[in-house]
């Protein structure tokens, strides 16, 4: 579902990534299109993978995860809504972030048939 209006697009329903977290919440990613990055928010506070997409590569910049979220899967939940957003849309993931890039690394099995590039830089436009 896309609100195009706010910039948000939510993960498809198929592609939907929830995670509960210690405390028996469920945490939601959203796609925020218009600030390029995914975000998962939950008490006030909010935890991001920044990314740039360019044609059909989705470039991976920066995770960002609070103290809070530290410990609870949430960089892992940013890094497979990136993989969804790939699948669902055929982009090749070119990983700068060092997290997302070692967390691909780490989890071959739900990379899947997503196209990973490590050797292209990043784009900076």
């Amino acid at each position: 579902m896309t609100t195009a209006r706010l910039g948000y697009r939510n993960i498809a329903p198929h592609e939907d990534i929830r995670r509960a977290n210690r405390n028996g919440m469920t945490q939601s990613v959203i796609d925020d299109t218009a600030e390029q990055q995914f975000a998962v928010s939950m008490d006030g506070t909010t935890a991001t993978l920044e990314y740039k997409l360019h044609g059909d590569r989705l470039h991976l910049m920066h995770t960002e995860v609070p103290e809070a979220f530290r410990g609870q899967g949430v960089g892992g939940l940013l890094v497979e809504a990136a993989l969804a957003k790939a699948r669902a849309d055929h982009l090749t993931i070119v990983p700068w972030c060092p997290y997302a890039r070692s967390w691909l690394q780490g989890h071959p099995a739900q990379v899947g048939d997503v196209t990973l590039d490590f050797r292209s830089r990043p784009s900076l436009r």
